[in-house]
């Protein structure tokens, strides 16, 4: 029987995270205080290894195990979080179906 590092994982995404044009929370303010954008407005950026760069698929599209099998993934939600008044933007547009829809995938492809 093999132990529970032995075991094969479905999907590697250590770490992944959506991001948005529109989140002006992270994108102006952050670039303002901190002088770069947040993670949250631009994507992961540079990691201690490659970052799979894709974009958020609706309700109805399926993600493939090929598109988050990787150890970083960016996920480029700017169509769907796209709308927020005040001046954050839509940073606090994430909860969506779609978010839903992408971190329930992720759970499945990690049984």
């Amino acid at each position: 029987m093999q132990s529970a590092q032995e075991e094969p994982r479905l999907v590697r995404a250590e770490v992944s995270g959506a991001y948005s044009q529109h989140d002006r929370a992270t994108g102006f303010w952050h670039l303002r205080a901190e002088k770069r954008t947040g993670i949250s407005h631009s994507g992961i950026g540079t990691a201690p290894a490659p970052v799979s760069s894709i974009r958020m698929r609706s309700t109805a599209d399926t993600y493939p195990l090929k598109d988050l099998d990787h150890r970083f993934v960016s996920i480029d939600a700017s169509e769907v979080f796209a709308r927020g008044g005040g001046p954050a933007g839509a940073h606090s547009g994430h909860v969506r179906p779609e978010t839903a829809h992408l971190l329930l995938t992720l759970a499945d492809h990690s049984r």
